[in-house]
């Protein structure tokens, strides 16, 4: 299905948030505080939005970008090729079983894709397994809880508008159909917090971005 909507990712997702997504990441980013020299994993990397925000902010770090899609890898490489500062790994894969030692990452981020881990918390405790002492996670999710004032006009948009748009931008109906109802049967947020908090995680802090449209999770390793 990713590998599918490739092509359009990075435009439906502009339009479909108004560009909310842009200032989403580089939130998450100030959260995570990516320093020189760090190793950073971008899992769920998609076509590397995460790690270009964090190639803007930051020089001279070593970014891993993991995805399951061989063609959003792909596109990951070109946006990432002008950032002549990093060094950067590719590496197909999925978050329950990373190929990675354990403690190898400074800091690890997630945006929009713990969702679709096939199992939930296999992943975020691989996530944490390979998160050094001391380092720190941040994970950007839509959740199914939000303000009230919003709830409304949230999940008629949601049901009317983004699967009608996405599949107009992407060609693709199904993968619309599945961000629905992928958020309505995700866990709340404090039900997640909860989840990070038995796997081992020190949750500290879980922010609500734009009315609570989305929610930012900042996680520490102790």
């Amino acid at each position: 299905m990713f590998d599918a909507i490739s092509p359009t990712y990075d435009l439906a997702n502009r339009l479909l948030s108004f560009g909310f997504d842009a200032s989403w990441r580089r939130r998450c980013i100030r959260a995570l505080g990516v320093a020189p020299n760090q190793h950073v994993l971008d899992c769920a990397a998609g076509t590397g939005d995460m790690a270009a925000t964090v190639c803007r902010k930051v020089s001279d770090i070593e970014l891993t970008l993991l995805d399951p899609s061989d063609k959003m890898l792909k596109l990951a490489r070109t946006k990432l090729s002008s950032f002549s500062q990093a060094q950067r790994h590719f590496v197909k894969g999925g978050a329950e079983a990373l190929p990675f030692p354990s403690e190898s990452f400074h800091r690890i981020m997630v945006a929009f894709g713990i969702r679709n881990f096939k199992q939930l918390d296999k992943g975020l405790a691989e996530l944490f397994r390979v998160t050094k002492r001391g380092g720190r996670g941040a994970i950007l999710e839509f959740t199914p809880d939000r303000k009230s004032l919003f709830q409304p006009f949230f999940r008629f948009y949601f049901s009317h508008i983004i699967q009608k748009a996405g599949a107009m931008i992407s060609g693709d109906a199904r993968a619309y159909t599945y961000l629905k109802t992928s958020i309505r049967d995700f866990p709340t947020s404090d039900k997640l917090c909860e989840r990070l908090t038995r796997i081992g995680w020190n949750v500290k802090s879980c922010k609500k971005l734009t009315g609570g449209i989305v929610s930012l999770f900042v996680l520490e390793k102790i």
